[in-house]
């Protein structure tokens, strides 16, 4: 146990660190994508999904780990993965839903009650 721990420290000191992998998806927001998202927040007029997703990508964007951002939030780490993913290769719509597989509803939003 001894042994093994001073080898990892040897290595640590010989080489450095060793580093974490490089994320696949990085966050970059231009300042208009970030006036935007912050806009959205302060509105109130949207729905807890899309809020979730816009907190998601500000806090991406300040350099945070998936998982400071899942705990934060209280999402799982697989959420703020897809998320990330999702703003890459969309951009802002990546916040709308996607449409769902199954059958159409019979009512739609406007319908009221």
């Amino acid at each position: 146990m001894l042994f093994e721990l001073a080898r990892v420290w040897l290595k640590i000191f010989l080489r450095g660190s060793p580093e974490m992998p490089k994320k696949k998806y990085i966050v970059n927001l231009y300042d208009a994508e970030r006036e935007q998202l912050q806009l959205l927040l302060r509105s109130g007029k949207h729905s807890t999904r899309k809020v979730t997703r816009a907190r998601i990508l500000l806090k991406a964007a300040d350099g945070r780990t998936d998982k400071q951002i899942a705990a934060a939030l209280s999402v799982g780490r697989a959420t703020v993965e897809r998320v990330r993913e999702s703003f890459v290769e969309r951009g802002l719509d990546a916040l709308n839903e996607r449409p769902r597989p199954g059958k159409k509803p019979k009512l739609d939003a406007s319908a009221g009650r």
